[in-house]
């Protein structure tokens, strides 16, 4: 009787349905304990006050500017004029201001007074007109006399008399006219005082808005000619120990020239990952990501994940480094971070497995999965791929563990490692 040779028995490897898979990206290290002091303006260094290993407090002067080799610092010249004009400005103000109210003051009281004025002619109509009243009588009782005297005497005095009194009542009628005219408010010399007053006193307003604008102005331009001289002077954002110093006295430097590097006592240090959108809403905020650094195995959680993209097309993962291992990374460099999707044990979430277990041909796509010690082939419909997963949409159950090794074939015996 001849045996039936025993079947072999592979080793395989497997990814269990429920696991969170992983995506590989580098990270970018941020530091903002350390800080590149850069000159934000032309000029020739003059002085360098500072040294490597310097403790410096904040707002330390690191290097002083000049604009020629000789020293002359032309942004601390026009400081000096500015300040000058800023001074004349404000000595100046009050004794203007003053000069403008009382302006103000005179065309009030020029008003007033030319109301007045027209009172007191209103008063006196009545007593012309009382002037006229009596001349008109006189001259009645001279007609009288000049029509019934019979002296060629008294006729002649009499004419006289009328003429001196007819020529004064007409003066006075011609003063009465022109004193009503006066005093009546609708007409245009009443009318022509107040547009005089309300245009001075507008004027006036003018005149103190441009002065207080002038004011305002000279304040600014000494704020700004000044802010202009610090440039000259950089100083340290915090307190921290100098590094580094890369001038030296007598170097010429343009804007962007680095200056120094300070290390703050202010410290942290970022991990910023770029992912496509797909993969980022699909990052864990439940399992750890993991990052090896010095043969130590890290675990971070994200501190936030971008809504929209922030670099090109893609998001923005940010992670905390602990203050122990920031000596371990380098500013701007970059380090291999291993970053969840999805959670593990989510059945509500579509699973992710391995780009490696999919087997595909021309009728279906379907992988490998352990049974009861044997390879067994499920067709599966696969969806969206991220990073060296794709996702399932359906064919595999909770708790499925799927044949990693592309050598097996189905019905075959395994074992798992």
């Amino acid at each position: 009787m001849i045996e039936k040779p025993e079947e072999p028995i592979y080793t395989v490897e497997t990814f269990s349905i429920g696991e969170a898979p992983s995506i590989s990206a580098q990270a970018r290290v941020e530091k903002t304990g350390i800080i590149v002091i850069s000159a934000q303006t032309s000029g020739v260094v003059s002085k360098v006050r500072v040294s490597p290993g310097q403790k410096v407090s904040a707002y330390k002067q690191v290097v002083s500017l000049a604009s020629t080799y000789n020293g002359s610092n032309i942004p601390a010249l026009q400081t000096q004029v500015s300040k000058k004009q800023y001074d004349s400005v404000v000595q100046t103000y009050d004794a203007q201001k003053s000069l403008i109210d009382s302006q103000k003051q005179i065309a009030e009281k020029t008003d007033a007074n030319s109301d007045q004025l027209r009172d007191i002619s209103n008063q006196s109509i009545s007593e012309t007109e009382a002037l006229i009243s009596l001349n008109e009588s006189i001259i009645e009782t001279l007609d009288n006399t000049i029509s019934t005297s019979t002296s060629s005497s008294d006729v002649e005095a009499a004419k006289k008399t009328k003429s001196t009194y007819a020529s004064a009542t007409n003066a006075l009628r011609q003063s009465l006219r022109s004193t009503r005219y006066q005093v009546d408010g609708e007409n245009p010399p009443a009318n022509l005082s107040n547009l005089q007053k309300d245009v001075l006193i507008k004027q006036l307003d003018l005149q103190q808005k441009a002065l207080d604008l002038n004011k305002d102005i000279s304040e600014l331009q000494y704020k700004l000619a000044r802010a202009q001289e610090s440039l000259m002077y950089p100083t340290t954002p915090f307190s921290g120990v100098i590094e580094r110093v890369f001038v030296r006295e007598g170097q010429q430097v343009k804007p962007g020239d680095k200056l120094a590097t300070l290390f703050c006592d202010i410290k942290e240090t970022q991990l910023v990952a770029t992912l496509p959108a797909g993969s980022a809403s699909q990052v864990s905020m439940l399992e750890p990501s993991l990052v090896f650094l010095d043969g130590k195995k890290i675990e971070l959680f994200p501190e936030y994940i971008s809504q929209i993209a922030t670099d090109g097309q893609l998001r923005t993962i940010i992670y905390s480094l602990p203050q122990e291992y920031s000596e371990l990374v380098t500013e701007k460099g970059l380090i291999k971070i291993e970053i969840p999707l999805g959670s593990s044990d989510t059945s509500s979430s579509m699973p992710f497995i391995p780009l490696s277990a999919v087997h595909q041909n021309e009728i279906s796509t379907e992988v490998f999965v352990a049974e009861d010690g044997y390879a067994r082939s499920k067709v599966i419909s696969i969806g969206e791929v991220q990073g060296n997963y794709v996702a399932v949409k359906s064919g595999l159950s909770e708790g499925d563990q799927i044949i990693l090794d592309r050598t097996v074939v189905a019905d075959v015996r395994i074992k798992t490692e």
